[in-house]
């Protein structure tokens, strides 16, 4: 079974949370869930209505959906469970997922128009590359008297221009799970981190994903070993998951988590300092919390910096293609009403 969308999951935990808190039954809210939705979010709900019926826990009957709902959800609300505050680990969650939506949808609205004429600028060209196969003449060896691309004219340059096209798209995504699922190790994520400008908002993303995760476990009473490793793995970022084994033989020997982050060498010197002095107080939960808020504004200007630069970087190919495509137009007149050409 697929794992819920981001958007669904947000309504999902609000209305929950809200119900619970309310007063509603459990099972009673998670029934309610089981009528609304696609046909495989109500199902994965009723999954769940048969799981507490059966005398399982909330975590574990949302576990037994195969995947449906995220693994990390599952261990915060086990969390909650334990400690009797599973309304408000729920409306966290739906605020952290409420949060991410907000950022991605600013992100996207602000590329959207540039990728709009991305996309027309390599319509224009593919249907100029077929428009030239019909008017263009041919040499004496039947190749065409211009080719734009050097890679035909016609229907078999289209083809061929199609087919180039579809490889550029591959390899970018082919990077891009490369990358965050870490085939080819931590280090390219690492790398990328250090860039200038665009790895310090990325990091300032993932540590308020990572600080909240990390004060919610605490709160909720997960031990020292299992927040933290909640709290990396919420990033999503081999940059921080690669640490993972390291960090927990830190904590395991005894020593705190300031400690463990320090030794890992991946978190700015402000959140060592912030996580240090709130353990030496006794005050994580609360500190982490303002922590991650903190980040949250800052991941809001993060965002807009991302957003400005892959508008650029979306705006420059789409200029470079229709720079190349008028060049190439233009050196091919300037070549037709060459007299050399004609060996004048």
């Amino acid at each position: 079974m697929a794992t819920i969308r981001a958007k669904h999951m947000a309504h999902l935990c609000r209305r929950v949370g809200t119900s619970i808190g309310a007063g509603v039954d459990l099972q009673r809210a998670w029934q309610q869930e089981g009528g609304r939705g696609s046909q495989r979010q109500r199902e994965a709900a009723q999954m769940v209505v048969r799981g507490i019926k059966q005398g399982d826990t909330l975590a574990e009957a949302m576990e037994r959906t195969r995947g449906y709902y995220p693994s990390l959800v599952c261990e915060m609300i086990e969390a909650g469970e334990m400690t009797g505050q599973v309304d408000q680990i729920f409306l966290r969650i739906a605020d952290q997922y409420e949060h991410a939506i907000r950022l991605r949808r600013t992100f996207l609205s602000g590329i959207l128009w540039p990728a709009i004429e991305l996309g027309i600028a390599t319509i224009v060209i593919g249907i100029f590359i077929w428009v030239m196969g019909e008017v263009v003449p041919r040499m004496q060896d039947g190749s065409p008297v211009f080719d734009l691309l050097g890679i035909g004219v016609g229907n078999e340059g289209l083809r061929n221009y199609v087919g180039i096209l579809a490889l550029i798209v591959g390899a970018v995504v082919f990077v891009y799970y490369a990358l965050t699922r870490s085939w080819f190790g931590p280090v390219p994520m690492a790398l990328f981190m250090r860039t200038p400008l665009v790895g310090q908002s990325l990091q300032t993303l993932l540590l308020s994903r990572l600080a909240w995760t990390l004060a919610m476990a605490n709160n909720a009473g997960m031990d020292a070993r299992r927040s933290v490793a909640s709290a990396l793995r919420s990033t999503s970022n081999p940059y921080y998951t690669s640490k993972l084994k390291q960090v927990d033989r830190v904590i395991k020997r005894g020593d705190e988590i300031h400690d463990a982050f320090r030794e890992a060498g991946v978190f700015p010197e402000e959140f060592m300092y912030v996580v240090e002095n709130a353990e030496q107080s006794g005050t994580l939960p609360e500190s982490l919390l303002r922590l991650a808020n903190e980040y949250q504004q800052r991941a809001e200007s993060s965002s807009n910096v991302l957003t400005v630069v892959a508008t650029f970087i979306v705006m420059g190919l789409g200029f470079s293609i229709l720079i190349m495509f008028i060049f190439r137009l233009a050196f091919f007149y300037l070549n037709a009403i060459n007299p050399s050409t004609y060996g004048l």
